[in-house]
């Protein structure tokens, strides 16, 4: 009869406690009770889990080698990430992986579970979406003793994060509309399904609230259908039936750039009639006509802070108690808001 393979699943049923409590005594976090401390690893003995041989804990020798999970290499704020990422893994004598998920949660368990066979060092993640069996499969490599840290992501689990405030992105993009003299600002929406898109847009409700700006559901315009980017269509329908707006808050860059192209189409003045914002900063941003107003991410900081992090946590070192770092984003003015 074949053995039953002890997981933290397992001894998180057995002494009552949660999974991500079992990662943390079985990966040596301080932050932990030392009666909790305890009783895990009590129970863990007693049941004979074995932590998976190539994690931390068991390694004879390390790789040296990280995997960076990116939700789709096209995405354009993933260059700015990696060519940071490379300059400081190269300074301290690591080497990057990077593992495209093409947006698939079945390519990156696939992933995940293939590289913690393969002797890497530990992870970094940059899913943007939720997802149960991604975030339990996470949760299991840091169990097995692997470092990992979510990056442009959070969820509500004990993994380190490296984040950005996307709340305030957007209120402080529809602050300075308000304060040139905007008052009828709609918001193009991303997939909702994204908790970033979901606190942009909670940025914008924010701001509105500030400046005592009435809410009008009307303004909140959807640049997905169906998971299809429909933004064009989207933004031509309400121009010719909605409402009449003096400026377009775009959840990103990409809604911006088909934002401005089908106001160029409708013979649109840009600013004069309706002014732009978008959201990321891209490299594009800055060679459109008229060049695009946006919400920077320090995409280099963070992806640099994820890499040190990381490593401090690989080579064993403190972290301390914070498990989020999150970043603040600016403004940058440019030609579509006058």
């Amino acid at each position: 009869m074949e053995r039953k393979i002890i997981t933290i699943k397992d001894i998180a049923e057995k002494t009552g406690v949660s999974k991500s409590t079992v990662s943390r005594v079985l990966c040596n976090d301080v932050h932990v009770s030392p009666e909790t401390r305890e009783k895990v690893l009590s129970c863990a003995r007693d049941m004979n889990f074995k932590p998976n041989y190539f994690a931390k804990g068991l390694k004879t020798r390390k790789s040296r080698t990280i995997a960076f999970l990116v939700p789709n290499i096209e995405i354009m704020i993933y260059p700015a990430i990696i060519h940071a990422m490379e300059e400081e893994t190269l300074k301290h004598g690591y080497t990057i992986l990077l593992c495209d998920i093409q947006e698939n949660k079945d390519i990156a368990l696939e992933y995940i579970r293939n590289l913690k066979n393969r002797n890497v060092d530990g992870f970094i993640f940059s899913t943007a979406y939720y997802d149960k069996a991604l975030n339990d499969e996470i949760t299991e490599a840091v169990a097995e003793g692997f470092p990992s840290v979510n990056l442009l992501r959070t969820d509500d689990s004990d993994v380190v994060s490296v984040a950005l405030n996307n709340a305030k992105g957007s209120e402080l993009g529809v602050d300075y509309l308000i304060n040139k003299g905007r008052k009828r600002i709609a918001f193009l929406q991303g997939q909702e399904y994204l908790q970033l898109y979901r606190d942009r847009f909670q940025g914008y409700r924010n701001a509105l609230e500030k400046h005592n700006i009435e809410y009008d559901e009307s303004l909140v315009w959807q640049g997905f259908q169906n998971g299809e980017f429909s933004a064009e269509k989207e933004v031509e329908k309400r121009l010719k039936s909605g409402p009449e707006v003096d400026a377009i808050f775009c959840a990103s860059d990409n809604l911006a750039v088909s934002t401005l192209h089908t106001l160029r189409q409708m013979r649109y003045s840009i600013p004069e009639d309706i002014a732009v914002i978008g959201y990321d900063n891209v490299p594009i941003s800055e060679l459109l006509y008229p060049r695009l107003t946006s919400i920077g991410q320090p995409f280099k900081e963070m992806g640099r802070k994820a890499i040190n992090v990381l490593i401090d946590m690989i080579e064993g070192r403190d972290i301390g108690e914070d498990r989020n770092f999150i970043f603040d984003p600016y403004l940058l003015i440019r030609d579509t808001v006058g």
